[in-house]
């Protein structure tokens, strides 16, 4: 596979578990070059690394979490920082970007240049294996064991994800990716194919530096995502308001002065209204 190369997870940065067909999934930090594995390898999760103490019964079943095997896809030197543990895991996020009814996990990480993003498509399969697709595979000898297919597509950002969120931004029914550093004065926008491509990367320019991030419902709920960023600069700290049923990317954002800087921030339904 051109541009590909298999390996372990790096970092030992995933760990699984199933909860009544649920995965838990952990990004976690380390060192350390990684070897070279075999496609065979890539069929299972390998070595555990999160051993529970509790496994939840009889609420919860919890399994112990094990590293996951990945193939990266990207650009030379991506694969290089992600193989060779030279990044440091930031942030999670997730949604169904391919459209198959299972979701997928976006990675990100503060690589030696800037930022990354990976993308674990969901595997059905883990979680189905008796449909008619997963007895086929398994007839083949082709079913993978893992909540995620090994193939992993790296994308490369000019700053590191802080802030990673994941909704339709621009309501072509697509998931898309938003992402920002702390103290930066850039969004940074993947929007969806709905195939679990992106149709390039896009950036929004703030007013003053991300102090903050949020992605939900904000007044009348539509269905769409809505973007809130908390921002200091020139007029001072406030909160920005991406939203539009057009998609919350295609308007200007209202802004709500602030008395002092937001340091997170949370979306609910917190009245009677």
């Amino acid at each position: 596979m051109q541009g590909a190369h298999a390996c372990r997870v790096h970092l030992r940065s995933l760990a699984m578990s199933r909860m009544g067909g649920v995965v838990l999934v952990a990004l976690i930090g380390g060192m350390g070059a990684v070897p070279q594995r075999d496609q065979e390898a890539m069929r299972a999760p390998t070595r555990l690394h999160v051993r529970l103490n509790a496994r939840g019964h009889p609420w919860s079943n919890l399994n112990d979490g094990v590293e996951l095997p990945t193939i990266y896809i990207g650009a030379a030197m991506a694969r290089e920082a992600l193989e060779q543990g030279v990044v440091r895991p930031a942030a999670l996020t997730s949604a169904d970007f391919d459209e198959d009814g299972v979701l997928d996990l976006v990675s990100g990480y503060v690589g030696p240049a800037g930022g990354l993003l990976t993308l674990h498509r969901g595997n059905g399969d883990f979680l189905w294996p008796n449909d008619v697709q997963g007895r086929a595979r398994q007839a083949a000898g082709r079913l993978v064991n893992a909540p995620f297919w090994p193939e992993a597509v790296v994308v490369e950002l000019p700053e590191p994800p802080d802030f990673l969120e994941a909704g339709d931004f621009d309501a072509d029914g697509h998931a898309d990716v938003i992402a920002a550093v702390r103290g930066g004065q850039m969004l940074y926008v993947l929007r969806g194919d709905g195939r679990g491509g992106w149709h390039g990367l896009h950036t929004i320019e703030l007013p003053g530096q991300a102090t903050a991030f949020a992605v939900g419902e904000v007044n009348r709920a539509d269905g769409l995502a809505d973007i809130v960023v908390g921002v200091i600069g020139r007029e001072g700290p406030c909160v920005l308001i991406f939203e539009s049923p057009e998609g919350a990317l295609r308007r200007e954002p209202e802004r709500i002065s602030l008395p002092d800087e937001a340091t997170a921030l949370a979306l609910g339904q917190l009245d009677e209204g």
